[in-house]
Order: structure tokens, then sequence, then C-alpha cells
């Protein structure tokens, strides 16, 4: 357990998860997404989660051009195709309350793969980790 002045650090956990276009499953083609999530204690007994995004593509120099290879590039981050309704903030992460809710969505965002697949259904998992992160976006506090 971390200490920092009014918070405490309650647990910190990365997780890195491939993603690859939502629509064009190429393997040449992929987004990592290293998923960090801190369980933050406030002084005031409030709880949260503090959960960061970075990203690494499998092409890199990206932000160099701007030819039609990055957009394809891009269209592996989880959040391309709901780029017309998320702002850019949204892309770094997202601070949330901690509730049964939300617990049972980092619970679920942080799955290995196989795991996840046994508890969504028909939905390819790469899609249904992203929709978790969709929702997690629009809940910030």
């Amino acid at each position: 357990m971390t200490y920092h002045s009014t918070t405490q650090i309650m647990s910190d956990v990365t997780k890195t998860v491939r993603f690859h276009d939502l629509f064009d499953n190429q393997d040449s083609n992929w987004c990592d997404v290293a998923i960090n999530v801190k369980h933050l204690l406030y002084q005031n007994g409030n709880n949260f989660y503090d959960i960061t995004y970075t990203y690494t593509y499998s092409v890199t120099g990206l932000e160099d051009s701007n030819s039609d290879d990055d957009d394809e590039m891009y269209r592996t981050n989880p959040f391309y195709y709901k780029n017309s309704i998320i702002t850019s903030d949204m892309l770094d992460g997202v601070i949330v309350a901690k509730n049964s809710l939300t617990d049972e969505l980092v619970k679920y965002l942080l799955m290995d793969n196989e795991e996840l697949d046994q508890y969504i259904g028909n939905t390819w998992c790469v899609q249904y980790r992203a929709n978790l992160m969709f929702m997690l976006a629009f809940m910030w506090d």
C-alpha cells in the first residue's frame, strides 16, 4: 500500500491487451493497450479507480505521415469506431467511482482472453473489451 498525502493506492495492476481492427482481423496490424488500474482510497473514505491507457502500434512513426496505412493502423485502436462520440481525453483513461458495477467492469476488463471468452457469448473478446472501455469512459467522476 502506497501513501500519497491524502490518497492511498490500495492496488496497482497493469495488463497489456492486443487489439485488432474490430471489422478486419489482420494479425499484422495491431494496437497493444497497456491498461493500468489503480484503486485509490481518499482521506475522506471515497474509493475510485484510476484507469489509464497507453498505446503501442505495430508500426511506429504513425504521427509522421498521413497515409492510408496510418488510418489502417489507427483502426486497431479500441476507440477508433466510436471517435465521433468520444473526446480525446477519454483515450487516456478515466477515473470512476469504485462500486459493485465498476468492480465487475474492471474485473472483466483485466481478464485474459480465454477466461473472458467463457462469459461473453458469441461476441469477439476484443470487441467486448473495447465496449467495456467505452462504457467506463462515460462513467467518469
